[in-house]
């Protein structure tokens, strides 16, 4: 199976703190991988070298066989690179319904969700929203949402640009267990339907180790482990350095 995203020796610096460290890793069409590491280790200057928020100092980011490491966000995402964010990214003075119209305008080259070109999108933004899990909801503004619903609704709004990856910075923060499993099974769900790749970071293990096919660990902005869920929860270095020696095996 072929990569879709790669990256080669990718660095970047913050005066004398190297942050990303010559990371070098692939993600194939298709696969689910985790990205983890103690705090600090690098992983929201990662995603943010990749999504296009921060610019390389050194190294390559390729898509879909193509050198993006310079490009925009907005190029980026109108390539196919969508993403999320730890405080989820949506307008909580609009309705879901109108967040995902915004979105899908956007993602169509238009910048604003007003008017007959919005109008015709009621129905694909209800039925992202439905795919999602929060049909009812969709007039309601989002600041009357339940968190869960409005991470939901985030991953909508990233799916109406018809992501060949998505970059899912800690999905399920703030969630408790059931809610946890319930959106990634959600999003592994949709992912799969539509051929998706998803890296995604998340700190909590039973999320990591239940829905990642590979695992990337990174420590003081290195990759340190990649590999299987159970290969890298049994690597010494790791559980050194994160997991924890009384980790389960």
């Amino acid at each position: 199976m072929s990569a879709i995203l790669e990256t080669d020796g990718l660095t970047k610096r913050f005066g004398a703190l190297t942050a990303v460290d010559g990371v070098r890793f692939s993600v194939r069409a298709g696969e689910r991988v985790a990205l983890i590491g103690p705090n600090g280790a690098g992983k929201s200057t990662l995603f943010e070298l990749l999504g296009g928020g921060l610019t390389a100092d050194a190294g390559q980011i390729r898509f879909d066989g193509q050198d993006v490491t310079r490009w925009t966000p907005m190029r980026r995402a109108g390539a196919g690179i969508q993403r999320t964010f730890q405080i989820a990214a949506v307008f909580r003075s609009m309705t879901a319904r109108e967040n995902v119209q915004t979105a899908l305008l956007a993602a169509g080259g238009k910048a604003k969700p007003m008017g007959r070109a919005a109008d015709a999108l009621i129905d694909e933004a209800d039925a992202l929203l439905a795919k999602l899990g929060i049909p009812a909801d969709a007039t309601r503004p989002v600041s009357e949402l339940p968190y869960g619903d409005v991470k939901r609704l985030e991953l909508a709004m990233a799916l109406a640009g018809k992501p060949s990856l998505l970059l899912l910075d800690e999905p399920t923060a703030g969630m408790a267990a059931a809610e946890r499993r319930a959106i990634m099974e959600q999003v592994c769900a949709v992912a799969e339907a539509g051929r998706i790749s998803l890296l995604f970071t998340e700190h909590d293990m039973d999320t990591v180790f239940g829905f990642a096919e590979r695992v990337l660990v990174l420590h003081e902005g290195r990759i340190i482990a990649d590999g299987p869920p159970a290969d890298v929860r049994g690597d010494a270095n790791v559980r050194a350095v994160y997991l924890g020696a009384d980790a389960d095996a």
